[in-house]
């Protein structure tokens, strides 16, 4: 079944939230520890300062993952400080239902999610 990407649209945030909540809760896959609801998952992604975009990974009418673009936050004051003109990108895969994860197709689902901001 084929895959395509497309921007992020305003109504696909409620299932993009969830995506990354399950990654959550599963543990051990993200920086971030804390569920969020769909309005605080739209404010940190996607009307922060350092936001630039996001894309959807969609197959059979389902949102199977997405990638987020943004700027690095200059005043962060954790390990792995980037320079302010660096752009960081997350991918997120969704599990599938009959509980197994994307596998093989994943390298090819992240490469072809690539963002590139010149």
């Amino acid at each position: 079944m084929s895959i395509y990407v497309r921007k992020v649209r305003s109504n696909d945030v409620i299932e993009i939230s969830n995506i990354l909540n399950e990654i959550i809760v599963e543990g051990g896959k993200t920086l971030n520890n804390n569920t969020m609801t769909p309005q605080e998952f739209e404010k940190v992604y996607f009307k922060s300062q350092f936001a630039l975009c996001g894309h959807v990974a969609i197959q059979a009418k389902s949102i199977i993952g997405f990638q987020l673009l943004e700027w690095s936050d200059p005043n962060w004051a954790g390990v792995d400080k980037l320079p302010s003109d660096w752009g960081l990108i997350s991918t997120y895969i969704k599990k599938m239902l009959d509980g197994l994860v994307l596998g093989s197709s994943c390298f090819t689902l992240l490469n072809y999610m690539q963002v590139k901001h010149t």
